[in-house]
């Protein structure tokens, strides 16, 4: 029972770094919050300057998605971290 959807292609090569999401029952800006109150990540919530892409997607009624972009001085602990803290928020 997946509660997360993962937006953006289904072949892995052509993913890059970006990763949005949402977390069913959660708005994007209150995973966000919780992220970052609860665990210290920082994330992006919203349209992301883009809202014509999340009316493509479907999002746009429902504030947009969350944003995650580990970057190359991110840490494979740091995502680690990020992983443990959405599935707390899911099992909450």
């Amino acid at each position: 029972d997946f509660r997360v959807t993962i937006y953006g292609p289904s072949a892995t090569d052509r993913r890059h770094g970006v990763v949005s999401f949402n977390i069913e029952g959660y708005s994007p800006q209150e995973v966000s919050a919780y992220l970052d109150t609860e665990w210290g990540i920082a994330i992006r919530a919203g349209l992301h300057c883009a809202p014509a892409a999340h009316r493509a997607l479907g999002t746009l009624d429902s504030g947009g998605t969350v944003r995650a972009s580990p970057g190359p001085f991110s840490k494979e602990d740091e995502m680690g971290k990020l992983i443990e803290a959405i599935e707390r928020l899911l099992n909450a």
